[in-house]
C-alpha cells in the first residue's frame, strides 16, 4: 500500500470515528499540558521553600547583648540547697572545771629554732585549714590569724606546732584583744590547734567523772568554770589535729555551734533546744 492507496481508504471510514478519534487526541493534549503546568508550579514553589529554609539552616545564634539576655535553648541553673547539720542542745554534757594551763614545751636554742609559717604553710602542715568555718557575726578575726610562730628542730620537724586563732569583738592598736568594760573579760574565743598534741590542758574538778559529748562520730568535753561571766570550753581531736576552744562571754549554743563547724567543716549548724 502506497500513499495513495491511504488516502484512498480513508475515505471509506466513519465519520464517526473520525470524531471520536480527534475527542481522544484533544483530551489527551489538555491533560498533558496541565501536567506540565502543575510539575512546574509545584518546582517553583519548592525553590522559594527551600531558599527560606538553608540560611536558617546554617545560621548562629546571637550573641546575648547583656548577662541577662538568656537564649532561649538554655536552662536555668539548678538551685543548690547547702547540707544542714543539727545538734541537739539536750545532748550537750557540760563538766565544771577549775581553770585552763597553757600548753607548750621548753624552748632549747641548741637543736631548736623559731621559724613563723604562713596560713599557707599551716594549712599545708594540718591538711586542711584548722579555723571553724562558723563565726558569730559580732566576732572578727585577729590581724594575726595569717601567721604563727613554732618551734623546729635542726631537720625543720615541728617539735611545737601549737597554733592559735583568735575571734573577738574589738582589738586594740596592736591587735590584741580588748577587754570589755563592763565585766573585764574579753568577748570572744580563740582556738589553739596541735597536731602534736601540745594545746593547753584544762583541770577538771574530777578527771575520774568526765562526761563526754558525741558531736557527729566526734567525742568533745565540754567545760565551763564559775565566773562572774561565762567561760566554756572545748576539747576534741578531730582529723589527727587536738583542739581546744576557750569562749569568753559567749552563749553554750554559739560555742557548740563554733564546734560543730569544725567537724562538720560548714557553717550550717542548727541548733535544736
Amino acid at each position: 500500500m502506497d500513499g495513495k492507496d491511504l488516502i484512498y481508504g480513508i475515505g471509506f471510514v466513519d465519520d464517526k470515528f473520525v470524531e471520536e478519534a480527534e475527542f481522544v487526541t484533544r483530551i489527551k493534549r489538555i491533560s498533558l499540558s496541565w501536567s506540565y503546568y502543575f510539575a512546574t508550579a509545584a518546582c517553583f514553589i519548592f525553590v522559594i521553600l527551600m531558599a527560606k529554609l538553608i540560611p536558617n539552616m546554617f545560621a548562629t545564634p546571637d550573641t546575648p547583648l547583656d548577662d541577662e539576655t538568656t537564649l532561649p535553648y538554655q536552662t536555668d541553673p539548678v538551685p543548690y540547697y547547702p547540707e544542714i547539720y543539727q545538734v541537739d542542745m539536750g545532748q550537750i554534757l557540760v563538766n565544771d572545771i577549775h581553770g585552763v594551763s597553757e600548753g607548750g614545751s621548753l624552748y632549747d636554742p641548741k637543736s631548736q629554732e623559731i621559724v613563723t609559717w604562713t596560713m599557707d604553710e599551716i594549712v599545708a602542715y594540718y591538711g586542711k585549714n584548722p579555723v571553724p568555718a562558723y563565726i558569730p557575726d559580732i566576732l572578727a578575726a585577729s590581724p594575726y590569724n595569717e601567721s604563727a610562730t613554732v618551734l623546729v628542730d635542726k631537720s625543720g620537724v615541728a617539735v611545737n606546732d601549737l597554733v592559735y586563732f583568735d575571734f573577738y569583738h574589738a582589738y586594740d592598736n596592736n591587735g590584741s584583744p580588748l577587754s570589755d568594760a563592763g565585766s573585764g573579760a574579753k568577748i570572744g574565743f580563740s582556738v589553739a590547734v596541735s597536731k602534736i598534741g601540745t594545746t593547753s590542758n584544762c583541770v577538771y574538778a574530777d578527771t575520774n567523772n568526765l562526761e563526754t559529748t558525741y558531736i557527729g562520730d566526734t567525742a568533745v568535753i565540754f567545760g565551763s568554770m564559775s565566773t562572774p561571766y561565762e567561760l566554756y570550753t572545748a576539747e576534741f581531736q578531730y582529723a589527727d589535729i587536738h583542739y581546744l576552744v576557750i569562749a569568753e562571754q559567749m552563749q553554750l549554743e554559739e560555742v557548740v555551734k563554733v564546734v560543730a563547724s569544725i567537724i562538720f567543716e560548714s557553717e550550717n549548724i542548727s541548733i535544736m533546744n
